[in-house]
């Protein structure tokens, strides 16, 4: 798989993410709290498999002995909030990078394979 197809379905994987935050956000506006309602979790459960799926195909492996099973993915669309924290990651040793944009999680992870 090129470069570009990696980048491609991490910008679809993406626009997945703002269309689920965007639904969440209209549920919980006629809804209230859905935070952990079967609603919620089937929502973010798919997308988590969908997740799953998207690193499998462009490389990004689980983290050795995580009992998370933590992948980039997850890490740049959680922890990092999908880029807008721009935190800083690098392979031990490596230089350190902010990962801000998609181009620069498909660095993290060709890295880190």
């Amino acid at each position: 798989m090129t470069r570009d197809q990696k980048i491609a379905l991490l910008k679809q994987w993406q626009a997945q993410y703002d269309s689920n935050e965007l639904a969440c956000a209209a549920l919980r506006k006629a809804m209230g709290d859905i935070a952990e309602s079967p609603v919620f979790n089937a929502i973010w459960g798919s997308f988590d498999r969908y997740t799953e799926q998207v690193a499998a195909r462009i490389g990004d492996i689980e983290t050795p002995n995580d009992p998370n099973k933590t992948t980039w993915m997850n890490w740049f669309c959680f922890d990092n909030d999908m880029g807008s924290r721009g935190l800083e990651a690098g392979i031990h040793g490596g230089e350190q990078h902010a990962i801000k944009t998609l181009a620069d999680l498909l660095w993290i992870i060709e890295a880190a394979a």
